[in-house]
């Protein structure tokens, strides 16, 4: 039985996850520095390691509502995008769990027609939870990673 290794993440009270091979690390909340002229789900730019890395707010990305997380709770997902590291900035990270593949089940039709369906992979219930997977690389179409390419340097 295979089984895929998942991080979860809370976007205000949803859960998402993505496989854990897509995540470089998870590190806390800092300071972004704003870069006027960006798209607004692009928060801007971090400084780690010596990298500069973009930033992505995936609320304001998927156009989720609600307060936003204590900054002490936010997490920033390092993600690991081709040759290049993306943040997107999450309102926590809750655990990473193994999932039996055969637990995944698709996303239902209503979703699918809501959201862009590519970027989810599926579903799972959990514990008594739903928790979305989806695919990161998938969010972003390629003529905005080519944008971030041009804002981030490895």
């Amino acid at each position: 039985m295979a089984e895929k290794q998942i991080v979860v993440f809370k976007l205000g009270e949803e859960e998402f996850a993505t496989e854990i091979s897509m995540v470089r690390e998870i590190v806390r909340w800092q300071p972004i520095r704003h870069i006027p002229g960006l798209p607004e789900s692009v928060e801007g730019i971090v400084n780690l390691r010596e990298s500069i890395v973009p930033i992505i707010d995936l609320k304001k990305r998927f156009g989720l509502s609600g307060e936003k997380a204590d900054r002490e709770h936010e997490k920033i997902v390092i993600l690991k995008l081709e040759d290049r590291q993306i943040g997107v900035l999450v309102d926590d990270v809750t655990e990473i769990i193994r999932i039996k593949d055969e637990l995944i089940e698709a996303a239902p039709e209503i979703i699918s027609n809501l959201i862009n369906q590519r970027y989810i992979t599926g579903v799972v219930k959990h514990d008594g939870r739903l928790i979305i997977i989806m695919d990161m690389v998938q969010i972003f179409s390629t003529d905005e990673q080519t944008e971030l390419k041009k804002v981030g340097t490895e």
